[in-house]
């Protein structure tokens, strides 16, 4: 395989190739704790990419992305949502409107949503039922609240969004207001 070496600014010395069958490879140095751990210990471990600069990767990939509560809620309740954008590895669960983690990992946890103009609203993300992150809004003009959260889950682990308090607002058209999204970052 022809090797040639390229500088990649901050991401550092790549080795770029084509094997004999005509494929890009793009190695860079590698030893499990993080891609160019290793650059200046000359280590012959290597980690293949591809060719648009991504690693290859076994590990599975699980995301869901949710918007659009169905309804205007009063508390308390959970959020049911009207479309999903993204249920990669199938956690999501539309009739129950909730996650179940398919594996063990750390996850992300983003949401939002906009509180009805009459009351403030207090919206939760809960983990088995358990109060684990949680947004406020207060009136008189749709005021908007989100919040994050990093947890560490076991497998089957169910993490949900509750209207605690007041009311949210979801626009009767196509805008949404109202969004949930999550992803696995790594496996335990």
């Amino acid at each position: 395989m022809a090797v040639t070496l390229i500088w990649m600014g901050l991401v550092g010395l790549l080795a770029m190739g084509v094997d004999s069958q005509g494929k890009s490879t793009v190695l860079t140095p590698y030893d499990e704790t993080g891609p160019l751990a290793n650059v200046s210990t000359n280590a012959t471990t290597k980690r293949p990419r591809d060719v648009m600069g991504g690693y290859l990767s076994t590990r599975p990939h699980v995301s869901f992305s949710v918007k659009m509560a169905t309804e205007k809620l009063t508390a308390v309740a959970r959020l049911h949502f009207q479309e999903v954008l993204t249920n990669t590895g199938g956690g999501w669960d539309t009739t129950t409107s909730e996650f179940l983690a398919p594996i063990a990992g750390g996850y992300f946890f983003t949401f939002n949503a906009v509180g009805d103009r009459t009351s403030d609203f207090t919206m939760s993300l809960t983990k088995n039922g358990v109060n684990q992150a949680s947004a406020y809004g207060t009136m008189p003009t749709f005021e908007h609240a989100g919040n994050s959260v990093f947890l560490e889950l076991k497998s089957l682990d169910k993490i949900s969004l509750e209207l605690q308090q007041g009311s949210i607002y979801e626009h009767p058209g196509n805008e949404t207001y109202t969004s949930f999204v999550g992803f696995l970052l790594y496996r335990l």
